[in-house]
Formats: C-alpha cells, sequence, structure tokens
C-alpha cells in the first residue's frame, strides 16, 4: 500500500505536506558522525541516492525538497525516469552551485528558496538580485535560513519590500538549530508560510514527537524530511502521516 500524503495549496501550487529532504544526500554537517556515513553511502555512490528515491517515490512520496548540487540532481532525474513518475521539486537556489538554476527548470520547479548562506548575510540587494531571477523564470520565490534567531526581522523586511512569499527553517520541539530565543510564536509573527525543516533535530527527536509537535502549527505548510534507508522511510513517513492529515 502506498503513503496517501495529502497536500495543501502554497499560492496556487499543490505541494505535498511531506517533501523529501536531501540533506542526507550531501552527507549535510548536521548529522554529525553519521555525516562521514553518509558520504560514503550517497557522494561517492550517487547510485544510492537513485535507488532510494525510486523506493521513496513508488511508496507515494513525490514531492522533494532539493538541494541541487549536479550530483544530487542527476541521481533525483534518473529516478525518475526508472520510475515513471515525475515529482514535485521544492528546490533550493545558489549562485555557487554550477548549474542550480538549471536543474530547477529542468524539474519545472514551481517554487525555490535563495539558499541560507545567502540570505544570511542580511544584505537587500543580493537577495533581491536571486529573488528577481526566480520571478523571471515564474518561480514563486522564498528564503531559507541557518540563523532565524537573527534573520527573522531581516526576513520580514524582505516579505515587504522584496515580495518573499514562503520561508524555509528549522523548527522543532527541542529548539535545535533554531537559535536563542525562537519559538514557533515568532514564525508566526512573520505571518508566512513555512516548510519546516530539521523537524526531527538531525536525529535527536523521536518522530513521534517531532511530527505531533511540527504539525500543531496552521502556519507550517509542509515538511521536509531527510531519510537514509528504505528502513527509515517506512518508520519516518509512517508516523508523520498520522498528524499530516
Amino acid at each position: 500500500m502506498k503513503f496517501i500524503i495529502p497536500e495543501v495549496s502554497l499560492y496556487g501550487v499543490k505541494v505535498p505536506k511531506l517533501l523529501l529532504g536531501t540533506s542526507p544526500f550531501i552527507a549535510a554537517g548536521q548529522f554529525g558522525p553519521k555525516a562521514h556515513e553518509y558520504y560514503l553511502r550517497f557522494v561517492l555512490n550517487p547510485r544510492n541516492i537513485t535507488k532510494l528515491v525510486s523506493y521513496c517515490v513508488e511508496r507515494g512520496i513525490k514531492g522533494i525538497q532539493l538541494i541541487p548540487y549536479e550530483f544530487v540532481s542527476r541521481a533525483v532525474y534518473e529516478a525518475t525516469r526508472e520510475t515513471g513518475v515525475k515529482p514535485l521539486v521544492i528546490g533550493t537556489f545558489s549562485p555557487d552551485v554550477d548549474g542550480a538554476l538549471n536543474w530547477l527548470l529542468k524539474f519545472e520547479a514551481p517554487v525555490a528558496f535563495i539558499h541560507a548562506s545567502l540570505v544570511d548575510k542580511l544584505n537587500v540587494e543580493i537577495v533581491n538580485k536571486y529573488v528577481d531571477l526566480l520571478k523571471e523564470h515564474e518561480i514563486i520565490p522564498g528564503v531559507a535560513t541557518h540563523l532565524p534567531h537573527i534573520t527573522l526581522p531581516f526576513i520580514k523586511r524582505l516579505r515587504d519590500e522584496v515580495g518573499v512569499k514562503v520561508l524555509m527553517a528549522p523548527l522543532n520541539s527541542k529548539g535545535l538549530f533554531m537559535g536563542g530565543g525562537v519559538t514557533a510564536g515568532s514564525y508566526a509573527q512573520l505571518n508566512m508560510p513555512l516548510i519546516a525543516k530539521k523537524v526531527l533535530g538531525a536525529g535527536r527527536i523521536k518522530p513521534e514527537e517531532a511530527f505531533k509537535f511540527v504539525f500543531s502549527f496552521n502556519f507550517v505548510k509542509s515538511v521536509a524530511v531527510g531519510v537514509a534507508s528504505k528502513e527509515e522511510v517506512e518508520k519516518t513517513f509512517g508516523v508523520a502521516l498520522k498528524y499530516a492529515c
């Protein structure tokens, strides 16, 4: 039986309330000791990305939050070819990632976030430049942040002055990766739709606690969840669906 993932309308785009995250595929540093394991499993063997994405798609997970590094994007593309299923891609854009925009266009991503490495510099002109680029390609512009305790006032300014439409930021029950003083209420005050990340605290929070918490807020429109094995897919998405409906 496939997962049946509910959808929400985001500026007219039907977005699954659960997205497959891709942070494990790039061996992101927040995973601590596991990052080396992920490096060996995915970065050095992108075929393993294709296999896992194919499995997810076949189980009904058809939304992907893509960090469009070449090896990840190509592996995801291979999965779409092998399964014959075109996923909905919500992308991240950074000019430092070669070919990032081309991959977002290839996947016809309807929404993309300016990468946190740019947003967290607090430079309106830089963000505005790339928001305009996304708008030029009819992509709904959003921003991501790693430092919400610093950037939330700046993001409110981006909403009002630049036309940023959606935010991707860490939100979890233990406040991990959120910075001091940031709570769910801090996001609610922005009056912007949120796609939540790091909801599991990079494996430090049990899925039951994590998803019960994050889906209790109506400003959370979707959640990006990284998984590294079929077993994690079954356990994590199975629990998440209890609260996403």
